[in-house]
């Protein structure tokens, strides 16, 4: 690679727990490969954001241009995404919230889905999700007359205290991500009856999929 690159010390943190990341993930291959592989996407994300990726810089990125065309007219949905990403919901994603929301978008597991789509919604990153955020959330469900769901639950506002009585396990008004991942490991079919597995994508069925190459 040339010269050595210099790193801050802010920087070398994050690439370790970048590492970390990719050793819970179940990655194989030696440490050695596996700082070189790091090193380098770092190295390519500093050149493209060198101060991270702001909302603008997400709107702009090559993977959001290829999935989301026009993003400027799906404000809402850019914003989720957004936030999907953003875990500490500073207003900007460095290397590491990058990596990590990949890896989550990557996949397969409902669990992993579930956490991805709940940071997307938690907004305020509180952890919990409120009967605004549900009910913002199922809207989508109720769009267009011959909508399935208007006839099951007539409006998102049931079907939202349709959810809240099924998750709520401790009566808070407000959902967790863990109350939703052990609620759709134990009643998987509710979880689906409820519109839940499209809300959260646990069936891979994502409208607007972001494809990350490793």
């Amino acid at each position: 690679m040339g010269n050595t690159p210099q790193l801050t010390s802010s920087e070398i943190d994050l690439l370790e727990q970048t590492r970390d990341l990719y050793l819970q993930n179940g990655y194989t291959k030696s440490s050695t490969h596996l700082r070189k592989k790091i090193l380098i996407k770092f190295l390519q994300f500093r050149e493209s954001f060198p101060d991270g990726m702001d909302i603008t810089s997400f709107q702009n990125s090559d993977a959001i241009k290829k999935r989301l065309p026009n993003a400027e007219k799906h404000a809402d949905r850019l914003m989720r995404l957004f936030n999907a990403f953003d875990k500490d919901k500073s207003g900007n994603i460095d290397f590491y919230e990058y990596t990590g929301a990949k890896k989550l978008f990557k996949s397969q597991s409902p669990a992993d889905k579930i956490r991805l789509c709940f940071r997307a919604l938690d907004v305020n990153a509180d952890g919990i999700l409120n009967r605004e955020d549900i009910e913002h959330a199922v809207e989508f469900l109720f769009k267009g007359d011959d909508s399935e769901w208007k006839i099951k639950y007539e409006s998102a506002e049931r079907l939202t205290r349709e959810i809240f009585l099924a998750v709520d396990v401790n009566n808070n008004n407000g959902l967790s991500c863990v109350e939703i991942i052990e609620f759709q490991e134990k009643q998987p079919e509710l979880f689906k009856h409820l519109g839940l597995n499209l809300v959260f994508v646990t069936d891979g069925q994502e409208e607007e999929n972001v494809e990350l190459n490793d």
